[in-house]
């Protein structure tokens, strides 16, 4: 969701030509990952333990991986 939200401020930034909204978008990005990395993240290691932080490394916050494992077959 907030991924969602950072990509139409840009959209907005860009269609209106507003710096403003491009800075509110750079500030959203800063306060939000500040929020996960100091707030959020720390919770969810203290509710669900070992199975979180291995879900942390798998998982990227920002950038999906975009390379497929190669399957078995």
């Amino acid at each position: 969701m907030i991924s969602g939200v950072f990509f139409i401020l840009i959209s907005e930034a860009f269609y209106f030509s507003s710096a403003n909204i491009l800075i509110w978008d750079g500030l959203f990005f800063i306060i939000n990952t500040t929020y996960f990395i100091l707030k959020e993240e720390p919770d969810l290691e203290k509710r669900f333990g070992e199975p979180y932080k291995k879900y942390k490394q798998e998982v990227p916050r920002w950038i999906p991986k975009l390379l497929f494992k190669k399957s078995n077959v």
